[in-house]
This record gives structure tokens, C-alpha cells and sequence, in this order.
């Protein structure tokens, strides 16, 4: 089964998330800080991808994602944002690429699909 980590500070964003993650099949664990918890997860979950909320400056994510690339180079991260930069920042900080806060649910599948293409995912709007 695909495994996806995601991290976010808010339980109701992470709750919401997750439902529709699951719904479409995947297996998902959520932490709720950003921190070294992400790194054990990752060891324990063997995830496919993981999501990081890039929050203000992003440099509590950086520097995570630095840590997964570090540890885990081929592992997809997405940088979830809802700065009006993220566009051009999240290169910079080592992102394979970025959801842009607010977003149609529809977006976040088909970003995951880039990286699990195999899935066959329910229909979302």
C-alpha cells in the first residue's frame, strides 16, 4: 500500500487531509510537529512521499527536508504553504515541489500522482 507522511500544526487541516488520503487508499501517518519525529517516521513507515507545512519563513521545514534529502535523497517532499512566496522559495529549500494553501483537493492528488503514478485514485472535485 502507498504511504504518505504529512505534517501540519493544525489537527483539523491534518484530520481533513488525511480522511481523503485514506479514502482513496493510502496509508497515512501524521505528526503534528516538525521535527526529528518525521525522520522515525519515515524509518518506520517507508512512506512514498512526505508533506511538510512550510509555515512563515519555512525554516523549521528546510531545515527537516535538508534532513530527509540527507538521510532518504529519492524520498518526494512537498512543501504545503500558504506564503505568497512559496512559488519561488521552494526550490530553495530542497522541495521536489509545493501545495499552495488554500487548495482544491483535486490539486494535492494529482501532485501525489507525479510521484505515485500507479495509484488509481478516486475521482475528486
Amino acid at each position: 500500500m502507498e504511504t504518505i507522511i504529512m505534517q501540519d500544526s493544525d489537527k483539523d487541516i491534518l484530520t481533513s487531509l488525511s480522511w481523503e488520503l485514506e479514502h482513496a487508499g493510502y496509508k497515512v501517518h501524521l505528526t503534528y510537529t516538525l521535527d526529528r519525529e518525521v525522520l522515525e517516521l519515515i524509518d518506520m513507515a517507508k512512506p512514498h512521499v512526505v508533506i511538510l507545512d512550510y509555515k512563515l519563513s519555512g525554516s523549521d521545514a528546510i531545515h527537516i527536508c535538508h534532513l530527509v534529502k540527507a538521510f532518504y535523497p529519492n524520498l518526494p517532499v512537498i512543501a504545503m504553504s500558504c506564503n505568497v512566496d512559496i512559488r519561488d522559495t521552494y526550490v530553495e529549500g530542497g522541495f521536489d515541489t509545493y501545495l499552495d494553501k488554500p487548495f482544491k483537493i483535486r490539486t494535492m492528488f494529482n501532485l501525489i500522482r507525479k510521484f505515485i503514478p500507479e495509484k488509481n485514485l478516486h475521482q475528486h472535485n
